[in-house]
């Protein structure tokens, strides 16, 4: 307990501190945008500008929380969240925060940059590469096992090859992001939806 307040103060002090925070679901989202932005940025193309903190927050359900925490300061906030999480938010208070914050357009999800209906940020990358950091983390066999649906959400169709107890968002995201060659084993379709995503995130902000 006094581990988790620990953290939890962080966060919130680095929400007070840092002018414009873009509130993700969890560090999974985190590792993979950084990993996007500085690699486009890497190639003269555009990433999340300078002075941008990426922030997860533990899933929509928790936005009111931080909103609320918020509510006095000027700070420049931006919730980019699976389109699935949409339905979480409970509370009357929740939904009068939610709909302040909707209205002020301060919102985007990942299904707006891909394909997929129900979209995390998974399904901004082709399914080879996942499947690529897959074989990395799992092994062949699960990688082999792996036959997405296209238009289907990956989460769902990982969860289903992994197995529900044994998979871990945080574990593919870092074989992701330790693939070697990351300018070559990445697709143009997968830099243009996130160059698209960062031009929209940065003008915002």
């Amino acid at each position: 307990f006094p581990l988790q307040a620990a953290i939890g103060f962080d966060i919130s002090q680095n929400l007070f501190n840092n002018k414009r925070n873009l509130l993700v679901e969890d560090p999974a989202d985190l590792i993979l945008l950084n990993l996007m932005s500085g690699t486009l940025k890497s190639m003269s193309r555009t990433g999340l500008k300078e002075g941008i903190t990426i922030m997860p927050i533990g899933g929509l359900e928790k936005l009111a929380t931080f909103l609320l925490l918020l509510k006095s300061t000027k700070n420049n906030m931006v919730c980019l969240m699976p389109t699935a999480s949409v339905s979480k938010t409970k509370t009357k208070q929740d939904t009068e925060l939610w709909d302040q914050f909707i209205n002020g357009k301060s919102f985007r999800f990942y299904d707006q940059y891909c394909e997929v209906n129900q979209a995390s940020i998974e399904d901004l990358f082709e399914q080879n590469e996942i499947a690529l950091a897959l074989m990395s983390a799992y092994g062949t066999k699960v990688a082999e096992s792996f036959k997405p649906v296209e238009g289907e959400g990956l989460i769902t169709q990982l969860q289903f090859a992994i197995g529900r107890d044994s998979f871990d968002r945080l574990r593919i995201a870092r074989e992701l992001a330790l693939l070697p060659n990351i300018k070559q084993n990445i697709s143009e379709k997968t830099f243009n939806r996130f160059e698209k995503l960062f031009r929209d995130i940065n003008k915002m902000m």
